[in-house]
């Protein structure tokens, strides 16, 4: 049986260091992965040295204003590129995102397994647990669907099923109405499904410095100001990870550790608000 084929598209915005570090993740856990940048009319003076060291397909598209810029235009045109070359599949990440462990034939397997339990199944999310589950929360794939939202921003897309609902990544084909939120209005409308695997892969990089017109950086910002990284997971880490209860959800704390993080860098990361920490 042939590999399926699966399309990574990352979209960036002048975060030179974030991408490059999005991927060497991807060259070390997913060294056979086709990738394709989607520059999103960056300036920074650094982008073009990132894309010089990796040597992947750099798609230049011609930007836009607001929070997300022309995220969800960008999207469309990966999605339909992806289409156009027969890619069953569409990976879509961001460049503040690192994998942290293999995406193994195995796990990948494991993930278009989650395609075929439901047809009406149209993406994956390959992230880590945001925020920390309430007492007695179980895992989002197994709770009731009307739990989970059906789109996100991230994630494995089945191109054929969504080319088969008329799914546009732009809304209404102008951008109308631009926002994560409108979407999974318009795909929960589609009766669109998100599933949430046993096995994540990837997760966003603590205190990313975040689009267009403004920078978060963390608290004490003038005293640290690097960008962050995870360690990958050891195959010890990864046995704990898979062997744990079915009802347990992989939050992010539980499993990753942040790379060369100092005293200073734990006390900003010791706070509880993961929305701030994780934007």
């Amino acid at each position: 049986m042939p590999e399926p084929k699966i399309r990574v598209a990352i979209f960036s915005y002048n975060r030179p260091d974030h991408l490059a570090n999005c991927l060497q993740s991807l060259k070390d856990l997913w060294p056979d992965a086709d990738v394709v940048v989607y520059d999103d009319n960056s300036k920074h003076p650094g982008m073009q040295a990132v894309f010089d060291a990796f040597g992947v397909p750099v798609v230049h598209c011609p930007g836009g204003s607001g929070r997300h810029g022309a995220l969800y235009s960008n999207m469309q045109r990966a999605y339909e590129e992806a289409a156009e070359a027969a890619f069953e599949y569409l990976m879509a990440l961001q460049d503040d995102l690192q994998l942290v462990r293999p995406f193994s034939a195995t796990v990948r397997d494991g993930y278009l397994a989650e395609f075929e339990k439901d047809k009406s199944v149209t993406q994956i999310e390959p992230r880590f647990g945001k925020t920390r589950p309430a007492a007695g929360e179980i895992n989002p794939v197994r709770q009731p669907q009307s739990r989970i939202p059906p789109y996100a921003d991230v994630g494995l897309f089945h191109i054929g099923r969504l080319l088969k609902l008329g799914w546009s990544f732009e809304v209404e084909g102008n951008q109308i109405m631009p926002g994560e939120s409108d979407l999974i209005k318009r795909a929960r409308s589609l009766g669109m499904k998100m599933i949430y695997p046993f096995t994540p892969i990837a997760m966003h990089v603590p205190f990313p410095h975040l689009y267009r017109h403004r920078i978060r950086l963390p608290r004490l910002s003038q005293v640290s100001k690097k960008i962050y990284q995870y360690e990958y997971m050891t195959e010890a880490e990864i046995a704990e990870m898979d062997g744990r209860p079915k009802d347990r959800q992989a939050y992010w704390r539980n499993y990753l550790r942040v790379r060369n993080a100092n005293w200073l860098d734990r006390w900003l990361m010791s706070g509880k608000d993961d929305q701030k920490i994780l934007a």
